[in-house]
């Protein structure tokens, strides 16, 4: 994103710093389980193997620990994903809730942090638009308003930024100025110039299309394919 390096830089490194500090956690408190619990710690290599049998509500809530423990080792998670993960493992539904509230209170699970790290990573390295954002966030089951939060990173200069970027590496361009535009030619026949229309258009369409499905308006689209086309 088109940050300032002093705050923008700042804040990344915060955000990924917290990822990994959460991370870290997630992994020393799975260690720590397995090591109280003994003969009935849950390794996390047989975890997805385990299909679960009808259990006191202390080991129901031992298993779910270490599952989610075990996510969070991995990569930042939403409590949604965390739930669904649970559920499929036929979690009992006031498990989850008790084992993920719990997770909120100690910050190993906080959607806030995880909207805020999806948006960065996801535009900066997929280049995707507001749109296509928003729609992740919504599906990984972020609240609206923190979505909403997290999405003011991305500016309008980053996400026209990032269209000439998308469109530069479709056409093997670093520049409009060398882009090989399909010009039509007024002096020539109606059947050359009616084909040399066609061309072009077809090539807007595509780039516009192309950026249209990576979340960005039709306006903004076509004001930076236009540049290059």
């Amino acid at each position: 994103m088109a940050k300032s390096k002093s705050s923008g830089g700042n804040r990344s490194s915060k955000r990924r710093a917290s990822s990994r500090w959460s991370q870290g956690r997630a992994d020393d408190a799975l260690e720590r389980d397995k090591a109280v619990d003994g003969d009935e710690a849950i390794d996390r290599e047989e975890l997805d193997g385990i299909e679960p049998q009808p259990m006191s509500p202390e080991r129901a809530e031992r298993f779910a620990r270490n599952i989610v423990l075990q996510q969070l080792t991995a990569s930042m998670k939403s409590r949604k994903q965390l739930a669904d993960k649970l559920a499929d493992k036929d979690v009992p539904e006031d498990i989850i809730t008790k084992v993920l509230d719990r997770m909120e209170e100690v910050h190993l699970v906080n959607d806030e942090s995880f909207a805020e790290l999806w948006v960065e990573s996801r535009h900066g390295n997929r280049k995707l638009g507001k749109r296509s954002l928003q729609r992740e966030l919504r599906d990984k089951g972020i609240d609206e308003e923190l979505a909403q939060k997290a999405l003011e990173a991305v500016t309008d200069e980053d996400e026209r930024a990032a269209c000439h970027e998308l469109v530069q590496k479709k056409l093997g361009v670093s520049s409009p100025e060398e882009s090989a535009r399909i010009e039509i030619d007024d002096s020539a026949s109606w059947d050359v110039r009616k084909t040399q229309m066609k061309e072009r258009d077809k090539q807007v369409r595509r780039l516009v299309s192309m950026l249209m499905r990576k979340g960005y308006n039709g306006s903004l689209a076509m004001a930076v394919v236009s540049e290059y086309v």
